[in-house]
């Protein structure tokens, strides 16, 4: 109102001003106030909405240094990683170069010991054929052993009988004759003769 009134008192004017002038210079005043209020609370709620704005970016953007710090740690660790494949593919080169080499070794002794082998096949068939027949020989041996204890139990029979039959006082003589084989027989004689009785029938038998 001051400022009103000074401005009033330097405008030279013969026109007389009342209090609707005044009322009427405040209602203005109001209007602009009100008015610049108005812009003020837009620009509030703008630099508000701003500053939500502005925290949702910094936010976002502390996210993604985040991330981005993340995202940097696996490629270091996929670097690393990477390294290490690498010095393995290396060691599984070398490994299998290594092997490669034995097996080509070993391929070159086998080439070589192809006709040894060839043989060792030709001598198994031959061991194989000498067992059977080994096999076959022993059943024969078997079997002449047999007979033979048959026969043995038979003159040890006609020994016991011969023997009852002899005094205990005669002396039994060994029979001078000899087997197919051409060992002494070794049955006894018969009481008044050099033979036994098997060897007697067939000396009797030749004459």
């Amino acid at each position: 109102m001051s400022i009103f009134n000074n401005n009033k008192s330097k405008i030279e004017t013969n026109k007389n001003i009342g209090l609707t002038d005044y009322q009427y210079k405040l209602n203005e005043r109001k209007e602009e106030y009100d008015h610049l209020n108005e812009i003020l609370r837009g620009m509030r709620s703008e630099v508000s909405n701003l500053m939500d704005e502005i925290k949702e970016v910094t936010d976002n953007l502390v996210k993604k240094n985040a991330e981005l710090f993340l995202l940097e740690q696996s490629i270091e660790d996929l670097k690393r990683s990477y390294d290490l494949l690498q010095q393995n593919v290396k060691y599984e080169e070398e490994a299998f170069n290594k092997v490669n080499q034995e097996l080509a070794k070993i391929k070159n002794e086998i080439n070589e010991n192809m006709p040894y082998y060839d043989k060792l096949n030709l001598v198994k068939k031959e061991y194989e054929s000498v067992s059977l027949q080994l096999i076959v020989c022993k059943a024969e041996l078997e079997k002449t052993k047999n007979e033979s204890n048959l026969k043995t139990d038979v003159s040890d029979k006609d020994k016991l009988e011969n023997n009852l039959e002899i005094p205990m006082a005669t002396k039994k003589l060994k029979c001078k004759a000899k087997t197919k084989t051409g060992s002494k027989c070794k049955r006894y004689a018969v009481d008044g003769t050099l033979y036994c009785s098997f060897h007697t029938s067939e000396v009797k038998s030749k004459k």
